[in-house]
């Protein structure tokens, strides 16, 4: 059935306004900037909701919060010209009525799920805040850029990124802002079980705690917070407020440091898929797509577990692989892998009339989503063949890591190759047999 392992212990930029996030699991960066304090987290200012892995965007325009007013939300990825990454997707929300301030945005292909994500937000019509600014949320692997010049773009959103934990009984949550920008300043922390209202957090900044109705890996739970922040350009204020998937309840490793929600990975080559961050308890890999299977699998003893699979019938880009927690609890699904177009094959490196060593390169990818492993840098181009002829231009991993992978936008998961490599052979290039042999 499988394995487990048990661990214990060049867009144009008039001016940027922003709000950069680094964060949860994926997490968006933001401009240099100075946190506010607690207490300037105003209704007067524009503010931006964001759910992990979620197309979905929402806002309020602050201020009078006059109607007529559009958002247009784009998330750009990648290297750019002029430290701007490239545009991957863009929608523009309804114009603002009913006198609230409130829009909401579905972009039509991706989602923001990764720390190296960048979000604006520009506004349009009269009162609209910003007159005509563009707010920035992120984007850690590339610059701000504004009148004044530019400059990097340190994360906000991940100061959720393993910063959250429910104890074993599953009636306490703790959450740490100590990474949020400015000394660790966040507000408005709630939790949220099976999408039920909030459940207000005690303490204060930097760490917060909830207190839970006995929560299970059968119960869904979310952890919410909001970070104020100025932008190093205007000095105009904005607030950014994240939604992330907490991990399951008593998920430590070594230490008690909490570790993230359940995550899986699938491999093409191998057609084995593992995932990560479990605990004790009963659960199921659902197959669908070019192949229907079902692989149930049980988990004992303390610790957070991981588990592998043995090869799938077949594992094909387009499948769809579910991780659900059956018992003995309420069932729930945990986590949804969806498996990416990924191709990779072995290459050398020629330079100088020599060869300098073995390279892994893609061929082929599923457009606009990140690589992981060597160089975070990369996104699958427009026609997602990287490189076809050579490994020129294509995503590079050199062995012995031996694998490439695409993160998916929609859940954290990834999709993975993992080619095989001949290490040695017999006999040597020129080498002289002098018996008979069969080959």
């Amino acid at each position: 059935m499988g394995s487990r392992e048990r661990r214990t212990g060049g867009m144009p930029q008039p001016r940027v306004r922003g709000i950069r996030a680094q964060g949860w699991l994926i997490a968006l960066s933001a401009a240099v900037m100075l946190a506010l304090p607690a207490s300037a987290l105003a209704v007067s200012n524009p503010t931006v909701n964001v759910t992990a892995y979620s197309k979905t965007v929402t806002g309020n325009i602050g201020g009078a919060n006059p109607n007529g007013v559009t958002a247009t939300v784009t998330l750009m990825r990648g290297n750019g010209e002029g430290g701007s990454p490239p545009i991957v997707d863009t929608m523009t929300s309804a114009a603002t009525s009913g006198g609230n301030g409130n829009w909401t945005v579905t972009l039509p292909t991706h989602a923001p799920g990764d720390f190296r994500d960048m979000l604006t937000v520009s506004y349009s019509g009269v009162g609209a805040p910003g007159s005509g600014d563009l707010y920035n949320y992120g984007g850690s692997n590339g610059n701000v850029c504004g009148e004044n010049g530019c400059q990097p773009a340190p994360s906000l959103m991940s100061f959720l990124s393993g910063m959250v934990s429910v104890d074993s009984p599953g009636t306490s949550m703790s959450i740490d802002c100590s990474n949020a920008p400015g000394g660790g300043t966040c507000s408005g922390v709630t939790a949220s079980v099976g999408g039920g209202g909030p459940i207000t957090a005690t303490g204060g900044s930097p760490k917060w705690t909830a207190t839970l109705p006995s929560v299970t890996p059968g119960n869904s739970v979310t952890v919410t917070a909001t970070v104020p922040v100025t932008d190093s350009f205007t000095g105009d204020p904005s607030n950014f407020t994240l939604t992330v998937p907490a991990p399951l309840p008593g998920a430590t490793q070594g230490f008690a440091v909490p570790l993230g929600p359940p995550v899986c990975q699938g491999d093409l080559a191998t057609k084995r898929v593992s995932c990560d961050n479990l605990v004790e308890g009963n659960y199921s890999l659902v197959e669908s797509g070019h192949d229907i299977q079902t692989v149930p699998f049980s988990l004992e003893g303390g610790g957070t577990q991981q588990f592998t699979t043995n090869p799938l019938n077949a594992l094909t880009p387009g499948d769809v692989v579910v991780l659900h927690y059956t018992g003995p609890s309420s069932p729930a699904v945990l986590t949804t892998l969806h498996v990416n177009t990924l191709r990779a094959d072995i290459g050398v490196q020629e330079g100088n009339g020599f060869t300098s060593m073995t390279l892994l390169g893609t061929t082929d990818c599923q457009v606009g989503e990140w690589f992981y492993g060597s160089d975070f840098s990369q996104v699958c181009t427009t026609g997602g063949h990287p490189a076809p002829e050579t490994f020129g231009n294509s995503f590079l991993a050199g062995p012995p890591n031996g694998t490439v992978g695409l993160l998916d936008e929609f859940s954290g998961n990834t999709t993975t190759v993992t080619v095989g490599q001949v290490t040695g052979t017999a006999p040597l290039n020129g080498e002289s047999i002098y018996d008979a042999y069969t080959a």
